[in-house]
């Protein structure tokens, strides 16, 4: 993982994370964004708020809630570019959540390791954006310690984006 950018952002919702992982991610030319929302009508307002802020050289993968496939979409979409992209996973949180009422019932641990292999397995550089509530969900400690320590990831980025 040598001269690759790995960084974690973590903060309350709405906090401004992602707009500044977003504009700093702005000086590469190929952009991934993971959106982790179900396209639900609750949510529209706030995946569209997302979408208008991000231009053309952002290409946007919308997660199934089929874990594997997902996983498996998502890497095979950096293994056949033959460019290194910067990726956003916006939403670890989000994406366990509902991939736990939507989709096939995963272990926190096992869906912490599928994120790990997804980035050990690509040559991009990777911008990881979650909220921080770990009093509320004790899960979301699990999969982000996972996360840090087998990415070997020394600094989590823990401050007011606003």
């Amino acid at each position: 993982m040598k001269n690759r950018i790995i960084e974690f952002h973590i903060g309350p919702r709405n906090s401004g994370k992602s707009v500044y992982v977003e504009n700093k991610m702005l000086i590469f030319d190929k952009l991934l964004y993971i959106a982790t929302l179900p396209q639900k009508v609750e949510y529209g307002d706030s995946i569209r708020k997302h979408q208008t802020r991000r231009n053309d050289n952002w290409h946007t993968i919308e997660v199934t809630f089929d874990y594997y496939r997902d996983i498996s979409t998502i890497s095979s979409f950096l293994n056949t570019s033959s460019e290194q992209h910067a990726c956003m996973l916006d939403g670890i949180w989000t994406w366990y959540h509902f991939q736990n009422e939507l989709g096939d019932t995963i272990s926190p641990s096992e869906f912490a390791q599928g994120i790990v292999n997804l980035v050990i397995n690509s040559k991009s550089n990777w911008y990881m954006v979650d909220i921080d509530y770990y009093d509320y969900f004790p899960q979301l400690y699990t999969i982000h310690n996972k996360i840090i320590n087998d990415l070997y990831i020394t600094k989590i980025h823990k401050k007011s984006y606003e």
